[in-house]
């Protein structure tokens, strides 16, 4: 993160390691999702009128549970064929060159059919 903070020339804050949701996986409880998603959306609300304030700990626990409501299943992980993985790199293939030049760093894996 401090190569991002210096790359976009912001000031360097602390980050927080937050668990995020991942976003595969079935759901256990489905009427829970539905609340956290609502309950979301009322935390922003009341963020943004200064009625609560910025709390690291209600953030981590919202997606501790978030977390725990879903049910990955690790044995079932998806890859990209190879055609797809030469089309997507075609359709890239510019922009990573122009990510080079500009950061300066070498992104070899990604251009793996060149």
């Amino acid at each position: 993160m401090k190569k991002v903070y210096a790359f976009i020339g912001v000031e360097e804050k602390t980050t927080s390691k937050l668990n995020y949701a991942n976003p595969s996986g079935k759901i256990k409880y489905v009427v829970l999702h539905k609340f956290m998603k609502k309950a979301s959306m009322i935390i922003r609300i009341l963020r943004v009128n200064k009625m609560i304030s910025n709390s690291k700990i209600l953030t981590r626990l919202f997606y501790k549970y978030k977390n725990w409501n879903r049910e990955v299943n690790n044995d079932q992980t998806e890859t990209l064929s190879l055609q797809d993985e030469q089309r997507l790199y075609r359709y890239y293939k510019e922009d990573i060159f122009e990510l080079e030049k500009i950061t300066g760093q070498k992104f070899t894996d990604w251009l793996k059919f060149n």
